[in-house]
């Protein structure tokens, strides 16, 4: 808004490969920066409930554009939470958030692969999630040693195998940005 002295949120993408931390650091982002969290996670459980015997290809592709609705309603000021599969998924999320590009930051989790297949492994996972499958397990050690990250015009990178400080992370993405003040006055 012109006259509005309040610095713009970010875009907030938080990415990793499954068991790596994003939900985790999502959720304490987007408390950090008063802001809402969407997870695509949360969306595919959502749209679940109702569709047992969806491929999960079309259930992905739903809670995709369901993220986008939900990013829009929040004016690009949110912290998004998604797991975006090399070679598979990168183009397509890329176009995703082509409007919110310019101020978007990537924030990168990353972990050692056998660390994120001990986390996966270690969770409980139900529909529409996979099972800790050697297939599901490879995919994840192969993300690891093989990633593709967004591109994005800026991307700040944390090591999620410890507990994460928060205020460095939101200090990271301030200077990435040049934005001074995160936190959303209310």
């Amino acid at each position: 808004m012109i006259g509005d002295d309040r610095a713009m949120i970010p875009l907030v993408v938080v990415t990793g490969v499954p068991a790596s931390g994003k939900s985790s650091l999502a959720w304490a982002l987007a408390d950090r920066l008063h802001c809402p969290l969407v997870s695509l996670d949360e969306i595919k459980e959502e749209l679940a409930e109702d569709a047992e015997h969806t491929p999960r290809d079309w259930l992905r592709h739903d809670a995709e554009a369901e993220l986008v609705r939900r990013v829009k309603a929040a004016a690009g000021e949110a912290v998004v939470d998604i797991w975006i599969a090399p070679r598979r998924d990168t183009e397509r999320v890329t176009d995703l958030l082509e409007p919110w590009w310019d101020r978007m930051v990537e924030v990168r989790c990353q972990v050692p692969a056998e660390v994120a297949v001990a986390r996966y492994t270690a969770r409980p996972r139900s529909w529409p999630h996979l099972p800790p499958d050697d297939e599901t397990l490879e995919r994840i050690r192969d993300a690891v040693a093989r990633p593709e990250p967004l591109g994005a015009p800026r991307t700040v990178l944390v090591d999620t195998t410890r507990p994460v400080v928060i205020g460095e992370v939101a200090s990271a993405i301030r200077r990435e940005t040049g934005v001074r003040h995160v936190a959303r006055r209310r």
